[in-house]
């Protein structure tokens, strides 16, 4: 079992991380997301974040 992901503001990997998620939230992006046919947008972002998370920590 590995530990939980703890959230460390000072840590500078979720300091990059939390700067990556900020581009999934401007409207430039949103507009590239609904473009490639993905109906439900917020649903999309959020499953975006999730799946970047675990690649960033490297969790399956």
């Amino acid at each position: 079992m590995e530990p939980p992901l703890i959230l460390d503001v000072s840590d500078p990997k979720w300091v990059l991380f939390g700067n990556v998620i900020k581009i999934f939230e401007t409207r430039k992006a949103r507009k590239i997301i609904s473009r490639c046919g993905i109906k439900p947008l917020g649903k999309a972002v959020q499953i975006l974040k999730i799946v970047l998370l675990s690649m960033f920590y490297h969790r399956c």
